[in-house]
């Protein structure tokens, strides 16, 4: 029978137009299956590689959890790893991989998903840090981001803080309800982050773009640019 993986990975998905494949863009999907396809010696349709949750362009990840299958029972499972780091582009990497049963499924098994948005909130930016944190000079509200982050806490329908509908350039319908269960606007230790502040956001799904939105709309009341209670104003148009 065949044997089944689950890989943790990490990537630096600058390069890349996200996870999912895509006809014409580099993708970090892309670049696993070649590389699974090359050291388990399989097609991509017997690999039958799954994600738990898909990333957008530009999206950096830790821990993502992947499965994918094949025939073959030569190689260790503790050589796997190994193996396909040795293939893959330096931006993406195996951190792990364990043998699973053949009904685990990676989408219907997780408990939760969360997502990191840094900033750095200084006079200037820098510039090791501009792959991974959005740059705000002037500095933030942070109480009031987090009286508007508190709002979002919760079961709603985030239909206003996401790109519903445009997934993939094209039409498709999503649930838009989603629960956040924790939303925390957290200053970073200033000795390994100057001026770093990070948006955390953890819940059972997500639609397109919704943390992007989250973030930039948080960032406005930070900037005193939106007050707090927009949140709920934009909630009950979701709703």
């Amino acid at each position: 029978g065949k044997l089944s993986y689950r890989l943790i990975l990490a990537y630096d998905g600058t390069d890349y137009c996200g996870w999912q494949l895509q006809p014409a863009a580099p993708t970090v999907q892309a670049k696993l299956e070649a590389a699974l396809g090359t050291v388990l010696r399989e097609d991509r349709g017997v690999l039958g590689v799954r994600a738990a949750g898909r990333t957008d362009s530009g999206v950096h990840a830790r821990g993502q959890v992947r499965t994918g299958l094949t025939g073959r029972g030569g190689l260790p499972v503790d050589k796997l790893a190994y193996k396909l780091n040795a293939v893959l582009p330096p931006d993406i990497r195996v951190m792990g991989v364990r043998r699973t049963a053949p009904d685990f499924s990676v989408t219907c098994s997780p408990i939760g998903k969360t997502y990191h948005y840094n900033i750095t909130n200084s006079e200037a930016h820098d510039p090791l840090r501009h792959r991974y944190a959005y740059h705000v000079r002037k500095p933030l509200d942070l109480a009031g981001m987090r009286a508007a982050a508190a709002l979002l806490v919760g079961t709603h329908d985030f239909t206003q803080f996401s790109n519903i509908g445009e997934e993939g350039g094209r039409p498709r319908k999503r649930n838009p309800v989603k629960t956040l269960r924790r939303m925390d606007v957290v200053e970073l230790d200033p000795a390994a982050f100057p001026g770093g502040v990070r948006i955390e956001v953890e819940g059972n799904g997500f639609l397109y773009k919704m943390v992007r939105h989250i973030s930039g709309v948080l960032v406005a009341v930070g900037e005193r640019k939106l007050p707090p209670g927009i949140v709920s104003e934009m909630l009950e148009v979701g709703d």
